[in-house]
């Protein structure tokens, strides 16, 4: 933060200008170890100094659960495997949303285009999800939405080596990798445009907006017609 926070891109949250930080693997850290510093009567807690934000967890399954001790302000599920973890099933998400909202905590759903790291974990083909022509990312999309979560996150912007690129892209093959020695064609979008999945995030960040002004007005109607 005290690097990297005066720049513009340095996320912070609209409201509170605090800056939004997700960290990978928390469930490594025992949850005493978060509250440490999480936690406002933690013994070397940032909360209320300059190095506070809305620090958002990894959920993988109901074990992650800890969060709420680790004083976690949220959560974010990663990965964009449909069923690789409870956290990443969509079928999930609504009773996932609803744990996390009945305890106060932010939930961000993180929604991908497909997935394909054989290039790194040949072994891991079952986990590999066909873009569909981009009828998978709608869909986690839609899933998403429809679990009312607070936010949404893209699983990503260019980790190719996993296939979940959402980046402009050209088609490009190389002879050989330092993986295996063998050839390998990168994905590209085809049909598709080459900026398909960029438009396609505008298109569905507006959706997500819109749903949520809606949501927002009609809790306003609600609490005046209730007065």
């Amino acid at each position: 933060i005290r690097t990297y926070g005066h720049y513009e891109s340095f996320y912070r949250d609209h409201k509170t200008n605090r800056p939004i930080i997700y960290i990978y693997d928390s469930y490594h850290t025992s949850a005493d170890r978060w509250a440490s510093i999480l936690q406002v009567d933690g013994i070397n807690t940032i909360r209320n100094t300059d190095h506070d934000g809305i620090i958002l967890g990894l959920y993988v399954n109901s074990e992650s659960r800890q969060l709420l001790k680790s004083g976690f302000d949220g959560f974010y599920t990663y990965f964009a495997a449909e069923g690789f973890t409870e956290g990443s099933t969509s079928q999930k998400w609504s009773d996932i949303v609803s744990w996390g909202h009945s305890n106060n905590l932010i939930v961000s759903l993180s929604v991908g285009p497909g997935y394909d790291d054989t290039r790194i974990r040949p072994w891991n083909s079952q986990n590999t999800k066909s873009r569909r022509n981009g009828v998978y990312y709608d869909n986690m999309w839609e899933s998403a939405m429809t679990a009312q979560c607070d936010w949404v996150s893209v699983t990503s912007f260019n980790e190719w080596m996993e296939g979940t690129q959402i980046e402009e892209v050209i088609s490009k093959s190389i002879d050989s990798t330092v993986y295996d020695g063998k050839p390998y064609t990168y994905h590209d979008y085809s049909p598709l445009s080459s900026d398909y999945y960029m438009k396609r995030t505008y298109w569905w960040g507006l959706k997500f907006k819109e749903k949520k002004k809606k949501k927002k007005k009609k809790k306003k109607l609600c609490v005046k017609n209730d007065s």
